[in-house]
């Protein structure tokens, strides 16, 4: 299974593109903590899967998640499995630094029906996660 993602930004030059998947480093200056490509890749390492990047200054980023699924034993039946979609809402707590992303993402999932608590960056998650932690004693976590 292939998923790409593209965007029509400014791109990255070699050296960008080089070492964008290593942990702490960031172009964004002051503002990026330099994780979130480095989390993408550690995901994708932990599903056996392999990550595609092609940039190109000033034409964007196209970014591929080559995931190998087993193929399901469909010569019997000649029906393919059909994966069901979460049968309940989840409460799902969301921490992104950039605003326009975190809206559509909390957009997206809310659509689903899902329970959104959004926080603007690390500091605002780990706070989000704990005011819900301690609000809840000892029970256990949705998230």
């Amino acid at each position: 299974m292939c998923l790409e993602v593209s965007d029509t930004g400014l791109g990255m030059d070699e050296e960008t593109r080089r070492r964008c998947l290593e942990p702490f480093y960031t172009t964004k200056g002051e503002r990026g903590t330099g994780l979130g490509l480095a989390m993408v890749y550690g995901m994708v390492q932990r599903h056996s899967a392999e990550l595609e990047i092609e940039s190109e200054p000033g034409k964007g980023t196209t970014m591929r998640l080559l995931f190998t699924l087993p193929m399901p034993d469909t010569a019997a039946s000649g029906v393919a499995p059909v994966l069901a979609p979460t049968q309940f809402p989840l409460r799902i707590l969301l921490v992104d630094d950039d605003p326009i992303l975190l809206q559509s993402l909390r957009d997206t999932l809310e659509g689903d029906g899902h329970s959104i608590t959004a926080a603007g960056g690390g500091q605002a998650g780990i706070d989000a996660f704990t005011r819900r932690r301690l609000g809840r004693g000892r029970r256990s976590m949705s998230w």
